[in-house]
């Protein structure tokens, strides 16, 4: 017997879809399934690409402001198979769905859908209605509890458990992403979300072991079906569906994006655009070397006074440049000086790591008198925020934090000297030359920096290293 002697008579028990069997000369019909109840079946035959009816229509939003799709008659008696035949394909207009053929279809056979692949059409954030009332949607613990009320079969167990793994992963990012666009604009200022425009969500961090799990989840995705790969502007993976897009992008901050995108139309490469967005957002920080001394800070970085003693060459120099100064000592007194100030708690810290300024000296104070003049010193530059991403056990300690005040506890030691993060680094780094060197009075040019805020840059090795400084010009680092 076949479907179409196997339609139901008038006098079924079944009177409203009675009314509505279809005659044998239309475009479908309804009738008995051999895959669960009632089903859909083709009333001629069909070539892949061939519409076969309408599907789905546009409707309001629902309490919780969810986008409502009306299921025609056809959509609603469609039964599933993995193995499907047909599939929904939203018109030019995005107002509504149309049941379109994938393969050849022979007359009376039935038409079968992946509602896998109709969740995902019609795009997150929505609901389907039939006769006003919902039914299963993309929610895979919706469709598992109400398949069988609902003449839902959806997949094996093996199937099932592999694509709710998938909707958990999914629902996980689009909880960490932001909304960009029109859509996270109409988020952001408490408008009405827009119709008809896609979701666009962005992970965004700026830390690497973010990016790579975001990249993975986003690959398990893609691997899962119903999403594809697609290259975007300074992006490094998107995972896109028909109605939504999620990227991860190396920034936690929009603005840093939009600057990546205008690098990438000058004509860079994703990968300098983003290494120049980086730099650009670096924080810097300043450390005085002698002009004599550059070539050797090329090749071995900037040393802190206890590198100096494993560093021959280093601290011949070191002990050259100030032949002749105020601060002139031989090898053995420089060893003896290290060895008292190492056992010392409140300055051991100073000879640990190269001494940095925040920023540049106030010029006023930069007498001929101070030791920068009397060393010819030339400042340069430390990208701070780079050292502390390859090495981000590196303390900053921050020195002289605090004016001395011969009124209070001696030394001041914990309000004047301690560690600091990178937030506090680039609190100073803003603040103006004169306010940090406002409490510099040493005409006589015998201290280096008393009173003014700095730090010393303690790494794992006690020195920098010249890939982190800029020796400005258009010289290498």
């Amino acid at each position: 017997m076949g479907p179409l002697d196997q339609r139901l008579p008038a006098e079924d028990s079944y009177v409203v879809l009675s009314q509505r069997l279809k005659q044998a000369s239309d475009d479908w019909y309804i009738g008995k399934s051999d895959i669960a109840g009632q089903g859909v079946f083709a009333g001629k035959d069909y070539d892949p690409g061939d519409s076969i009816g309408l599907a789905m229509t546009d409707g309001d939003e629902d309490e919780f402001g969810a986008k409502i799709w009306n299921l025609t008659e056809l959509a609603r008696y469609c039964n599933h198979q993995n193995a499907n035949n047909v599939e929904i394909r939203k018109n030019e207009d995005g107002d509504r769905f149309q049941l379109v053929a994938i393969e050849p279809i022979g007359q009376d056979e039935e038409l079968v859908s992946n509602y896998w692949q109709v969740a995902k059409a019609k795009g997150p954030h929505s609901t389907m209605l039939w006769e006003g009332k919902p039914v299963p949607t993309s929610d895979l613990q919706d469709y598992t509890e109400k398949g069988a009320s609902a003449m839902i079969w959806l997949f094996t167990d093996e199937e099932l458990e592999k694509q709710a793994d998938l909707a958990t992963l999914l629902d996980g990012l689009r909880e960490k992403s932001q909304l960009a666009g029109s859509r996270g604009r109409a988020h952001k200022y408490g408008r009405p979300e827009p119709e008809g425009r896609d979701y666009d969500r962005l992970l965004l961090t700026d830390d690497p072991k973010e990016q790579e799990q975001y990249k993975r989840q986003l690959e398990q995705l893609i691997a899962g079906g119903g999403y594809t790969r697609r290259d975007r502007p300074g992006g490094f993976l998107t995972a896109a569906s028909p109605d939504e897009d999620i990227s991860v992008y190396p920034t936690s901050k929009l603005d840093d994006i939009h600057k990546a995108w205008e690098l990438i139309e000058g004509g860079m490469s994703k990968d300098e655009a983003w290494a120049q967005v980086e730099k650009e957002k670096d924080v810097y920080v300043q450390s005085a070397v002698p002009a004599a001394s550059r070539d050797l800070v090329r090749k071995h970085g900037l040393l802190s006074s206890q590198a100096l003693l494993n560093n021959p060459e280093a601290l011949e120099a070191f002990l050259g440049d100030r032949a002749g100064t105020d601060w002139e000592e031989d090898e053995e007194e420089f060893k003896q000086r290290i060895a008292e100030k190492l056992k010392d708690t409140l300055w051991g810290d100073s000879i640990k790591g190269p001494s940095v300024f925040f920023g540049d000296p106030d010029p006023e104070k930069i007498t001929d008198a101070h030791p920068m003049r009397k060393l010819k010193a030339e400042t340069l530059r430390v990208n701070l925020s780079k050292l502390m991403r390859d090495y981000p056990k590196t303390r900053i300690a921050g020195t002289e934090l605090q004016p001395y005040d011969p009124e209070g506890p001696e030394h001041q030691g914990d309000l004047r000297h301690y560690d600091i993060d990178m937030d506090k680094v680039r609190e100073y780094a803003a603040t103006d030359p004169k306010e940090l060197w406002k409490h510099y009075d040493n005409p006589e040019g015998t201290r280096y920096a008393s009173d003014v805020p700095h730090a010393q840059i303690i790494t794992p090795s006690g020195s920098i290293d010249p890939k982190y400084i800029d020796f400005g010009g258009n010289e290498e680092n």
